[in-house]
């Protein structure tokens, strides 16, 4: 990882991974703090933190992965601050997202896409919207077929009840508080990821406005919009990444193509 603090002029080594199963795919910002999310080693994607603006990283527990699931490093958007929390979007032999919360230690596994698993298939790209998240995504050896798209539904990130099965009390000054095991607790449910209207194509970038609508996606076939309920093609021009400012973003494609966007009210 390499930083900048005069546009590109001069560049500074922040972090150098030196095992050789390292890959790294994506990151996202929420002001001076950081992620970036590399593929598994040993089981665990692998996750940095930052909280000075990229000047130095430090590992963070990365969610377990299955055998053969990965993330996919077209856009670098594979992982998205939602909220007050962060979601992976992964693909492989599971196409399906990993949510976490702050101070929660382990990361809560979605249910799996009925139609995206495979080598070259899955979600590559989680953006904001609200308080939920948008995923996209498809097969980029079929970049013409129809693309994947889902939606993370809101309140997936809480527990429904804490049971402690040792009853054992704690007192904390004249509080008492009651020690909680995770093995104990009971999920609300899966973080849920429910598959919406398919794009037009493969997409492998998406950001929204203001973590609000409209959500823009990008793909080597083509660019859509999101509307909440369905895909508005904007134009067939292939582009492989996004970023959005407020209204106004850059898209970036093949051969050095990029595009200027700017959305009106």
């Amino acid at each position: 990882v390499y930083r900048t603090e005069d546009g590109g002029k001069s560049w500074e080594l922040a972090l150098q991974n030196k095992d050789p199963r390292a890959f790294f795919d994506c990151m996202a910002f929420d002001g001076e703090r950081g992620w970036m999310m590399g593929d598994p080693v040993e089981g665990r994607f692998q996750i940095y933190g930052t909280i000075d603006g990229g000047k130095t990283w430090s590992p963070v527990p990365g969610p377990q992965a299955a055998k053969g699931e990965a993330a996919f490093a077209a856009s670098g958007t594979c992982i998205a601050v939602a909220g007050k929390g962060l979601v992976v979007a992964t693909g492989g032999t599971f196409a399906r997202a990993h949510g976490k919360q702050p101070g929660d230690k382990e990361w809560i596994t979605t249910n799996e896409s009925k139609s995206g698993a495979g080598e070259s298939k899955g979600y590559f790209s989680a953006a904001a919207s609200g308080e939920t998240a948008l995923l996209v995504g498809g097969d980029y050896k079929m970049e013409s077929s129809v693309g994947l798209s889902a939606q993370l539904g809101r309140g997936g990130m809480h527990f429904l009840s804490e049971k402690v099965i040792d009853g054992a009390e704690v007192r904390d000054g004249n509080e008492i508080k009651t020690p909680l095991k995770r093995s104990n607790m009971e999920f609300a449910k899966l973080l849920a990821l429910k598959e919406s209207a398919a794009p037009r194509g493969y997409r492998s970038g998406v950001a929204c406005v203001r973590e609000e609508l409209p959500c823009i996606a990008v793909g080597p076939s083509g660019t859509d919009a999101w509307s909440g309920t369905d895909w508005i093609p904007i134009s067939d021009t292939g582009y492989d990444a996004i970023d959005l400012a407020g209204n106004t973003g850059w898209i970036s494609g093949d051969a050095g193509r990029i595009a200027r966007i700017e959305i009106t009210e």
